[in-house]
């Protein structure tokens, strides 16, 4: 069903990429990027499982569906990318078979009153409190520290439905424009391993693009 589904998105880029304005150049040889065997919509659309809901094709994909696919392509593209810094996946599965029993039981003419973001899984930059994720603003002095709740906008966030899967790397305190710092190490491009991600967002940026979150 995933692959069915999401094959007609492939032939898109993100709006980033696609403007004539941002071009990826061709990388060095002897360079290594990841999106040569993407296999995922890059930033395609914000609610996938809406649409399908949306149509009426609750069959097509379930929640514990969509998150397995968005777990399986962090697990595939983090270890060359250091994007993803906190693992959420037993917890995102957890929420997301509760959602395939939602979904199981709300009849067609009541989808729509599901929740805005419903089973969409997500990440978070470890700037935002998380409950029980790293939250170190990727400052030594606060290494080990983990956050005691969800902040308020993540709070919304799985309020609305969203499912996180984990959260992203960030420069140290946010002062940088690539994201790197003494606890996790550095985030690189997907486009390309040997240039930054940029920062402050760094982390987020990099999994998004490399289809492991649908946002962040």
């Amino acid at each position: 069903h995933l692959k069915k589904w999401m094959a007609p998105e492939r032939r898109h880029v993100s709006a980033l990429f696609a403007t004539g304005h941002n071009r990826v150049m061709p990388m060095p040889k002897g360079v290594v990027g990841i999106l040569g065997t993407w296999n995922f919509p890059v930033n395609t659309v914000l609610s996938p499982l809406a649409s399908v809901l949306a149509a009426g094709n609750r069959a097509m994909l379930k929640p514990s569906e969509l998150t397995e696919a968005h777990l399986a392509r962090i697990a595939a593209v983090n270890p060359a990318l250091n994007a993803v810094i906190g693992d959420r996946s037993a917890a995102a599965q957890a929420e997301a078979r509760l959602a395939d029993a939602v979904l199981a039981r709300t009849p067609d003419a009541e989808l729509h009153k599901l929740p805005a973001l419903f089973a969409i899984p997500c990440t978070i930059k470890e700037f935002f409190g998380v409950a029980g994720q790293p939250h170190t603003g990727g400052m030594m002095r606060r290494a080990g520290n983990r956050a005691g709740s969800d902040c308020t906008v993540v709070e919304r966030l799985r309020q609305a439905g969203a499912i996180v899967l984990g959260v992203t790397n960030v420069p140290e305190g946010g002062l940088w424009m690539e994201t790197h710092n003494l606890i996790y190490g550095r985030t690189r491009n997907p486009w390309n391993l040997a240039h930054t991600s940029g920062g402050s967002s760094g982390g987020e940026g990099a999994i998004v693009a490399a289809g492991g979150a649908p946002f962040g």
